[in-house]
């Protein structure tokens, strides 16, 4: 065996890549654009959205004065999927997975290090890697009560930038035996598009009257749940937000808001519209109401202001929201082609017992669901609309569970007025100023409503993802079909779900 010749180490969470050495920064230093702010893992505790600093203090005197409609989808032709399904690569960055290198090529004497690097292998890291890589997310860099030993991956997946194309990188350094993976980062983006008078006075939530969430939440309303919303924020400003919401993570805005987490949100209110499904507040006399009201908000920012982000910021968020205790993990984003690093995420997740939701995407494919919806540890949800039937925009493939409430453009069919889309508040750029009631169209609004009532399940003792997953397949309205190819195992049936755990049938409406 040979213990002299030269060989690169990596010391867990310090070391750079000068020379021979792959690096990791602590985590507040992870990425330029992403990091974490530190001050968000003190409050662990569910605070009430009123006590939080609001930009301005704006209470609409009717919800009526607010009501804005998004441009329906124009899908003209469904074709079967991207014609490019690599357009979303982000030339110059990607994501490695190393393996531990053999025995003998361990330095004999040498301090304990997770990874010792095979020269071969370092030299092409010389030479394809711009400046120094990072750790996506080094555990030891968490407080300890948030760090979870069972995923020792993280301590060997890297990011890092290259001058190189992504064929002459990936095909280098996949020739390695030390390296498990290697890949270019992709390119995500949002799927955009009680006595609250929206929902009784005003009947302008079908999708919730379909639901028929008022007899749900003679039982259970989602209480003692964390559901984390990875998006663009969530609304923390407006006056008929969530009602519980844990101190969240900025993984966009952190260098120029170092100290703690700034309510935010896309330019169009993307995350705080998808947490008002979940758990918009609800019998306060105020708009709409959610699904799960009683459901806990974790929001984790991975997209900016215009609805982007990409697979290695989602992954970084995956990891944040389990390690911050979430039931529930909803994903309104998406994209072509599949990522390691993000499908590790999402396995990771399901094998702590979180459900992961993700909305298949809105290009109205044929054959094909977006990432991470594509992934088998995730629940793919498609967009029904008001009629019930899948929406034209929805994409579909033999990976979908199931559809939910996404609206559709069609002729108002329930007679309002109005877009037959998903009512609820959002909050542009996170401005208490700004916040407004909308109707939105999208899988991105079809997804929360699966993920509010899996936080009914939890409240209920339903935790494990597959019986979960079982659950909304064997009691989905099919209409005696079984699984289709548009609209999977069929439409979210939440009487349905309640009769098959033993609970009483709704009285007839």
């Amino acid at each position: 065996m040979t213990t002299n010749k030269p060989s690169t180490q990596l010391r867990p969470g310090r070391s750079k890549l000068r020379i021979s050495h792959l690096a990791s920064f602590p985590l507040t230093l992870w990425l330029a654009g992403c990091g974490l702010q530190q001050a968000t893992y003190e409050d662990q505790e569910p605070i009430e959205t009123a006590e939080l600093e609001q930009d301005a203090q704006y209470e609409p005197t009717g919800f009526l004065e607010t009501l804005e409609e998004e441009v329906p989808f124009d899908i003209s032709e469904r074709l079967e999927g991207p014609e490019d399904p690599d357009s979303n690569i982000i030339q110059g960055r990607f994501v490695i997975r190393l393996r531990p290198a053999p025995a003998h090529q361990q330095l004999t004497g040498a301090p304990a290090s997770p990874l010792t690097i095979d020269p071969a292998l370092a030299e092409d890291l010389r030479r394809l890697v711009k400046d120094q890589a990072k750790h996506l997310l080094d555990p030891s860099d968490l407080p300890e009560s948030e760090r979870n030993p069972s995923d020792t991956s993280l301590e060997h997946t890297f990011v890092f930038e290259s001058d190189h194309s992504s064929t002459n990188v990936t095909e280098t350094l996949s020739d390695h035996e030390q390296v498990a993976w290697v890949e270019p980062v992709r390119r995500l983006h949002a799927f955009r598009s009680a006595d609250d008078p929206a929902f009784d006075e005003h009947d302008m939530q079908w999708n919730m009257k379909d639901l028929d969430v008022e007899y749900a939440w003679d039982h259970v309303d989602g209480s003692g749940t964390v559901v984390a919303v990875i998006d663009a924020a969530s609304a923390l400003n407006g006056s008929d937000a969530p009602t519980s919401v844990l101190g969240g993570m900025d993984l966009v805005d952190w260098e120029d808001l170092p100290l703690s987490f700034t309510p935010t949100d896309s330019l169009w209110g993307h995350g705080s519209h998808v947490a008002g499904t979940v758990a918009q507040a609800t019998d306060n006399g105020i708009g709409a109401v959610g699904v799960a009201p009683g459901a806990t908000i974790l929001p984790i920012r991975v997209l900016d202001i215009y609805g982007n982000s990409d697979t290695s910021v989602v992954a970084m968020g995956i990891y944040f929201a389990v390690f911050r205790g979430a039931d529930v993990i909803n994903l309104s984003l998406g994209g072509p082609g599949k990522s390691q690093v993000l499908e590790e995420a999402c396995r990771f997740a399901y094998e702590q017992g979180v459900t992961v939701v993700a909305a298949t995407g809105n290009e109205g494919y044929f054959s094909s669901i977006a990432q991470p919806a594509v992934f088998p540890t995730t629940l793919a949800v498609g967009a029904s609309n008001i009629y019930g039937g899948p929406a034209n925009y929805s994409n579909s493939s033999f990976e979908l569970d199931l559809l939910a409430p996404g609206g559709d453009a069609t002729p108002d069919a329930d007679g309002n007025g109005y877009l037959d889309g998903i009512l609820q508040q959002r909050c542009p750029l996170g401005l208490a100023s700004l916040c407004n009631y909308t109707f939105s169209v999208g899988t991105s609004h079809a997804a929360p409503h699966v993920s509010g009532v899996v936080a009914m399940f939890h409240e209920m003792g339903l935790k494990d993802p597959d019986a979960i997953r079982t659950l909304l397949r064997e009691t989905a309205e099919d209409w005696g079909y079984g699984w289709q190819h548009r609209h999977g195992y069929g439409v979210l049936d939440l009487p349905a779900v309640f009769d098959a755990l033993g609970y009483p049938s709704p009285e007839p409406q």
